[in-house]
């Protein structure tokens, strides 16, 4: 039954770390996000642009290192990956900013089931996003 599991990660290695890094930046988020809206006061979109911020760039670096596994030692490869990256995933914060406004701003919908509801749909938006466009092997 091992060696099975074994099997598996190593064929599905790039989406199980994907997976694993996507569950922690979803917790650091969640938690970023009400830090800042319950803890500092802030309003439900400068919570959520801040902890994106934060979160993105975690996201970047791990993403970078352990889920795609590049390697390229020349700072402008890394440079060009990260405005890349931030250009996706600003695609995917407006839609998360404008899901927040709607349902948590104007509709007063309980925050943590919105917030959680848009993780889910922005970490898969963005793992195509990733693959797809930021991390492809002849971006480097």
């Amino acid at each position: 039954m091992l060696t099975i599991l074994k099997k598996i990660y190593i064929t599905h290695k790039e989406i199980f770390l994907y997976l694993l890094f996507g569950a922690l930046s979803f917790l650091l988020n969640i938690l970023l996000f009400f830090f800042f809206n319950d803890c500092w006061k802030l309003n439900e979109i400068n919570a959520n642009t801040i902890s994106w911020i934060i979160t993105i760039l975690f996201v970047f670096f791990t993403n970078r290192k352990w889920v795609f596994i590049l390697e390229e030692k020349n700072g402008k490869p890394i440079v060009i990956q990260l405005v890349l990256f931030f250009i996706g995933r600003i695609g995917t914060l407006f839609l998360e900013n404008f899901l927040i406004f709607i349902f948590i701003t104007k509709l007063e919908y309980n925050n943590l089931i919105v917030k959680i509801v848009t993780q889910v749909i922005v970490v898969v938006s963005n793992f195509f996003i990733s693959k797809l466009f930021v991390f492809r092997k002849k971006n480097i």
